[in-house]
């Protein structure tokens, strides 16, 4: 047989250029589909430039109300009491991070799970992950009222400008902030964990804050009050675990130098535990960068949010079809995974 050689090819590049989405964009004019030679597309940004606006205007009320809570967020949002992956209120020291990824799902998976549960994407990979984050919570787990947030990193729509290579490499996203359906005891099935996490995410697209909280950064920015600015954000990050991203990718195989990329992983060494799903090819990869403190439970997580798909998937299989699925009652392989510790 013929011996396959796979190398793994490192882009290092600094966040303030752009976003993830747009900078698949210009990652376009380096990859060539497999299939034909032509320049590859992500559906999903194609949807992205196609919304100019929000699908419902908001009241004059609640813009007004959105405004004073986006002003005031670092401050009257409480201290996590179950934080995840750091001790509360703090952020994660400077230096290295553990960077650790695998594959979590495949993309047939995560629709099938969609149609039958009336669910998006998002609210099924945010479900999953509370699921498994119940095992590294931090806190009295017999207590209701614990609190482990996120932050949600959520591009912005924009109008596609074309041949504008400087109008395409700039950061335009939104951070909500969301409260994390995780202890077993409030949420003592998937469908009622589902529910919730449905309910948050809905509630958060209706919502002006994130908005506004960017609005209010450019405006102490042209002022020239950076300080004031940096305290706020470095405030608002320590009462949040981590940062969550979901970065749909290429649906089809992509070439880098005439040579086929079997797989994308993406991580960020954030100020808080940065964890990042990117699909390509018809599988999802779940990435987390953290403090190395905490490489045994990153791995544990990855395969655990694995596992949880998976047996859902099984479950639903199984109670829609009198064929035998045990086969599909398994966590993908996990031979796909990627774990290491940079500076």
């Amino acid at each position: 047989g013929i011996d396959i050689l796979e190398k793994v090819v490192v882009f290092r590049l600094d966040h303030s250029l752009s976003d993830g989405l747009r900078l698949l964009r210009v990652a376009s004019d380096l990859l060539r589909n497999t299939s034909d030679n032509t320049q590859p597309t992500v559906g999903a940004l194609r949807k992205l430039f196609a919304n100019k606006s929000l699908r419902q205007r908001p009241s004059i009320f609640r813009l007004a109300s959105d405004f004073f809570k986006a002003l005031l967020l670092d401050r009257i949002l409480l201290t996590e009491n179950a934080p995840l992956f750091h001790s509360r209120g703090s952020l994660l020291p400077q230096g290295a991070r553990i960077h650790a990824g695998r594959t979590i799902a495949s993309v047939r998976q995560l629709k099938m799970l969609c149609k039958n549960t009336g669910a998006t994407i998002n609210d099924i990979l945010i479900c999953a992950l509370s699921a498994a984050m119940t095992t590294f919570v931090h806190g009295d787990q017999t207590n209701k009222k614990q609190t482990t947030r996120a932050l949600l990193a959520v591009a912005a729509p924009l109008i596609e400008k074309k041949n504008n290579l400087l109008g395409d490499l700039f950061n335009n996203f939104v951070m909500p902030s969301l409260d994390l359906p995780i202890l077993d005891q409030t949420y003592s099935s998937r469908s009622e964990r589902l529910k919730t996490t449905k309910a948050r995410l809905n509630s958060l697209k209706s919502s002006t804050v994130a908005f506004w909280m960017v609005k209010i950064a450019s405006l102490l920015e042209s002022i020239g009050a950076e300080a004031l600015l940096t305290e706020s954000q470095l405030r608002l990050f320590s009462k949040h675990s981590c940062v969550i991203s979901n970065v749909p990718g290429y649906d089809l195989p992509v070439s880098l130098a005439g040579q086929q990329v079997l797989q994308f992983q993406t991580f960020f060494p954030n100020i808080i535990t940065q964890i990042l799903f990117l699909s390509y090819n018809g599988q999802v990869t779940m990435t987390i960068s953290a403090a190395p403190d905490f490489a045994y439970p990153v791995q544990q997580l990855l395969d655990r949010v694995a596992f949880e798909i998976s047996d859902w998937f099984a479950q639903e299989h199984n109670s829609s079809s009198s064929g035998s699925s045990a086969s599909m009652n398994k966590a993908p392989d996990s031979s796909s995974s990627l774990f290491s510790v940079c500076s």
